[in-house]
């Protein structure tokens, strides 16, 4: 036992005496982690800190950290805090912090307050996580988002008042919300939904303890010319601030919030506690949520039909008039929203363009106002007289009536009104331009009618070249050019278009030789279909000039309309032969 003693003894005084003593670089590593710990709150791995912070100090590289080390000495803790706030947080957060998780994620996913100590957050109450059970976590609900029933927003130019009229009933389910003042309306609930999000979820970093009251109106936290915000849950008030201006990325972050190495919290909002002179910092851009104007928080939703649910349209036109139907109960998901008939037409349409009328629907069935008119006048906006008058059923027998009027041309907008709505919004393309389209647009544009397997012949003839491909059994060949070597994938995903959906754009408004050249077609497009029980017939598309915007000018052969098809469309078909030659690698450069 004494040997042991002894033994343990003499290794003790070799190893204190053989002990590397600290460099000047860890030194000044050692007095930036106390600053820091004093200023931003203790972490727990101190000595991952200290490594990376002597690593960097005694790198070649990473200038712009070195320089911050360097000016540690000259300036003070806090004032070195707050040039080199940036470069102090990505040398020395590299553990824990007292929270119980990393810095970095503290600000994304640890709440508001995740920043410094949550006993010193300035509004604990907007402070909402879930519980750390999953069990418990299923039905937990936000009590920011369930529970906070006003918020008021106080500008120079204006006071926004919003307040809940409908409580939610699920997880992230704000509710119905009123805009009370500056004018009673109904409330964009996503908009109100996206502003407790970010107060509850609002990152406090520091205390800025640098900016006083002498520097509140140049920071945008005096009274007068703050915007401030007030959080109600019923008569109490759970956050009162002032919200100033936004600042930049500092050392150690590029250029732009979402860009930067740690993302949002890059960037830093300036808030005051009201009635107080304390400012803290808080992670990403606030200012742009509370300068939104009045008619932002307006909500824009126009209609609200489910389009499993839409069992008829009828579309009033100065061209004329169309009424659609569709079964609500087809289970068919290939069939579910293209399965629409036409009651009736004038001019009389005999075929439908199922992908044309799909989309009307999808725009229809989500439509949001462009903006609002305040008190518009009727000669102003054509109401009395509607240019366009869409009518819409859904299988419970309910009826949305959309009026649409005049065009505003400054605006490139038409205006628009539900029926028994007192409210006038303005709507964007399709719909501005809907009254004026013909009835015909929505007759079927296919160029070829195939089922996938009934294509047997493909002739393509571009630049007076003719290409030949034609189907023996299940296999396709190349007949003219002869020996051509084509690519078969690139010829399969072309069969499969064709056979699947070979549509136009649109009918062409001008349809003379002269704009078309259609009387002297510069190619065609041939295709033979042998349908099972039916005789074989042929197809031949002929191809005119490049039209407006790119598209072409096509015709099928012994039928009066002109198309316009995508350029895109067009080009996947319309190849010569050496477009359509496998293509052979390349092989490596000699040296």
């Amino acid at each position: 036992m004494r040997w042991a003693l002894i033994i343990i003894g003499v290794m003790g005084l070799v190893w204190g005496g053989c002990k590397k003593k600290s460099s000047a670089c860890q030194k000044k590593c050692k007095r930036l982690l106390t600053c820091y710990e004093e200023t931003r709150g203790a972490i727990s791995n101190d000595k991952a800190a200290l490594r990376r912070c002597s690593r960097i100090c005694e790198s070649k590289s990473q200038s712009r950290y070195k320089k911050a080390i360097t000016s540690f000495g000259k300036l003070s803790c806090l004032e070195f805090m707050r040039r080199h706030r940036a470069a102090a947080r990505f040398l020395m957060e590299t553990g824990k912090s007292k929270t119980g998780r990393a810095g970095r994620r503290g600000g994304r996913r640890g709440g508001a307050g995740a920043g410094i100590d949550p006993s010193s957050h300035p509004f604990p109450e907007l402070r909402s996580r879930p519980p750390s059970d999953p069990k418990k976590r299923r039905g937990w609900r936000s009590p920011v988002q369930k529970d906070v029933d006003r918020v008021i927003i106080t500008r120079t130019d204006e006071t926004i008042v919003l307040k809940r009229s409908k409580p939610g009933v699920r997880a992230g389910d704000v509710g119905e919300w009123e805009l009370t003042k500056p004018s009673p309306a109904s409330a964009d609930r996503f908009a109100v939904r996206n502003l407790l999000n970010r107060l509850e979820r609002m990152v406090v970093r520091e205390k800025a303890t640098d900016i006083g009251p002498d520097h509140f109106a140049r920071h945008g936290l005096d009274d007068k010319r703050g915007i401030r915000c007030q959080v109600y849950i019923g008569e109490k008030v759970i956050a009162d601030m002032i919200v100033g201006k936004a600042e930049k990325p500092r050392l150690g972050a590029k250029r732009g919030g979402r860009g930067t190495r740690r993302g949002r919290g890059s960037i830093t909002t300036l808030i005051r506690k009201s009635g107080t002179n304390d400012v803290y910092r808080v992670t990403g851009s606030l200012t742009y949520i509370f300068k939104r104007a009045s008619t932002g928080w307006r909500d824009a939703t126009m209609i609200r039909v489910q389009r499993e649910d839409l069992a008829k349209i009828s579309l009033t036109l100065t061209s004329g008039q169309i009424v659609l139907k569709r079964d609500p109960a087809e289970t068919n998901p290939r069939k579910r929203f293209t399965n629409w008939e036409i009651v009736s037409s004038k001019p009389e349409l005999k075929t439908l363009d199922q992908s044309a009328v799909t989309r009307l629907v999808s725009v229809l069935t989500r439509l949001r106002a462009t903006s609002f008119v305040n008190k518009p006048k009727p000669e102003e906006t054509g109401l009395d007289k509607p240019r366009a008058t869409v009518e819409l059923t859904d299988k419970d027998g309910k009826v949305t009536v959309l009026l649409v009027g005049a065009k505003d041309a400054k605006r490139r907008a038409a205006f628009a009104q539900l029926k028994g709505d007192k409210r006038v919004f303005l709507v964007r393309n399709p719909l501005d331009d809907l009254p004026d389209q013909p009835i015909s647009n929505l007759k079927d544009k296919q160029l070829v009618r195939a089922h996938p397997g009934e294509l047997t012949s493909l002739v393509i003839e571009k630049n007076s070249e003719t290409v030949k491909f034609t189907k023996h059994g299940r296999v396709w060949k190349a007949d003219e050019p002869a020996g051509l070597s084509f690519d078969r994938n690139k010829l399969m995903n072309t069969v499969r278009m064709i056979e699947g959906r070979f549509s136009a754009h649109k009918f062409a408004d001008k349809t003379d030789a002269a704009t078309t050249g259609l009387s002297k077609p510069s190619g065609r497009i041939v295709v033979t279909v042998a349908e099972p029980k039916k005789p074989v017939f042929t197809v031949e598309v002929l191809i005119g000039r490049v039209g407006p915007r790119g598209d072409y000018y096509v015709q099928i052969k012994g039928q009066p309309q002109v198309y316009l098809v995508r350029k895109w469309v067009l080009n996947r078909i319309y190849r010569g032969p050496r477009e359509w030659a496998r293509r052979t690698p390349r092989g490596r450069p000699k040296r």
